[in-house]
């Protein structure tokens, strides 16, 4: 029973990370925290995994465009730091038109 309630939590943590729930919104799904591990506290478990799933069925087109952002954010930032670097002025490449590009795209 212990290994399948483990393996229930697994998957919650990882639909948790999926759904992007706050640690307030963990910790009120309290069975997660005890150790008395049964029949009742599986089912509790599976009822807790099936309504995350359900969760992000319904919003998954936005949890998609929120993982897009975040990339988008990533790529802004790595194109500041790189566009404080002084040394990328002596690239003979066609890095700065590069790098303008992919700046004037993460913009829009």
């Amino acid at each position: 029973m212990k290994s399948f309630v483990e393996r229930t939590r697994h998957d919650i943590v990882e639909w948790w990370e999926r759904c992007m729930k706050s640690e307030d919104e963990r910790a009120r799904f309290i069975t997660f925290l005890l150790h008395d591990f049964n029949e009742d506290m599986l089912k509790l478990h599976e009822l807790e995994l099936d309504s995350l799933k359900q969760f992000y069925g319904e919003n998954e087109q936005i949890f998609q465009m929120v993982v897009q952002r975040l990339e988008m954010w990533d790529r802004m930032l790595a194109l500041e730091k790189k566009s404080n670097n002084p040394t990328r002025y002596h690239n003979r490449g066609d890095q700065l038109l590069q790098e303008e590009k992919e700046r004037r795209h993460t913009s829009c």
